[in-house]
């Protein structure tokens, strides 16, 4: 991989090239300040794989360095790993949410930052192959409705605020601290009747829905320190840093007004009736290897059953008019 590595720290300028390349990464450009890093990416004839930024620099620090990065079309979905000393959850929740993919923290440990340089590669590799299929999605397999991905696919959101790859989130999750774990809290958000929205709307129409659906939660959540991430099959995990979040009814009560107050609409005028379903939530998994497997599947359980009791309660209250009709 091509690798761009910025911090102001000459000795980890001298160390990264050192550790990565005893791990077989050669291809690799330092400088010493987001300035200098904008103008690398600027001037490369040929763009950077995968990109190491320092979180605490003077002047343009990693976070905004990286929030300027993604905005660029060319590096929305390069990995990006944060550099850090720092252990407080803050920094590592703002990196996130400005687009970083993963972080490793300083002194270094080789085995832990070759594997998660490792990881970044299978990224790029799978990126790679989503852009030489058909529209820079992957696969030439055509869905429902028309569509390039399947419903289950954790397709890509852009321009929602705190919105971030699921594989980010796994990342995020996977390295909370003790303390983070003990103030964190899980939870998904489901468009109710999914799949019959993905049947009936175009490709344009079903990403607008999600859009505006992720939207919605944002704004919701956005006083309550929070991420999230789109799953697949209408699911929005999301995971908040508010000890005292709102109870799941009063949020999904709290979306569904401003989903009817926006009212999005197909391109032929009719509403999409969006309804939302939020799961209770949950304190992710203490055991480091199965805490993102485990805490989303939990959480995402918990929403399909929220969702699904809605479903027949809707069924039961249709059928009791008709009931009362035949009599």
């Amino acid at each position: 991989m091509k690798i761009l590595a910025v911090d102001d720290d000459q000795f980890i300028l001298e160390l990264v090239p050192t550790l990565l390349g005893a791990a077989g990464y050669d291809d690799i450009t330092t400088v010493s300040s987001g300035a200098e890093a904008l103008a690398a990416i600027r001037r490369a004839e040929t763009d950077f794989d995968c990109l190491l930024f320092d979180i605490q620099m003077p002047g343009m620090d990693g976070i905004e360095l990286c929030a300027q990065v993604r905005r660029m079309r060319a590096y929305r979905r390069v990995p990006i790993i944060m550099l850090t000393a720092m252990a407080e959850k803050d920094f590592i929740e703002r990196a996130f949410a400005a687009g970083a993919t993963d972080y490793i923290t300083k002194p270094f440990d080789i085995a832990e930052m070759t594997a998660r340089i490792r990881v970044a590669e299978k990224l790029v590799t799978a990126k790679f192959e989503a852009d030489q299929s058909e529209g820079g999605r992957i696969g030439y397999t055509r869905f429902g409705a028309g569509h390039a991905f399947a419903l289950a696919d954790e397709v890509k959101i852009d321009e929602v605020d705190r919105l971030i790859d699921f594989f980010a989130l796994g990342n995020y999750v996977s390295q909370l601290s003790r303390t983070g774990l003990s103030v964190s809290q899980v939870f998904a958000v489901k468009i109710d009747g999914v799949a019959d929205l993905y049947a009936r709307a175009t490709t344009d129409e079903f990403m607008y829905a999600l859009t505006e659906f992720a939207d919605c939660i944002s704004q919701v959540l956005v006083s309550d320190g929070y991420l999230m991430s789109y799953a697949g099959n209408g699911v929005f995990i999301c995971i908040s840093n508010n000890p005292a979040l709102l109870p799941c009814q009063e949020l999904e009560e709290n979306i569904q007004a401003l989903l009817t107050e926006t009212n999005p609409t197909f391109d032929d005028g009719q509403p999409m009736a969006l309804q939302a379903s939020v799961g209770s939530p949950l304190r992710p998994n203490a055991s480091r290897t199965q805490r993102v497997k485990k805490t989303f599947d939990r959480v995402v359980a918990r929403v399909e059953t929220r969702s699904d009791k809605k479903e027949r309660s809707d069924v039961v209250e249709q059928r009791i008019p008709d009931r009362v009709a035949s009599h």
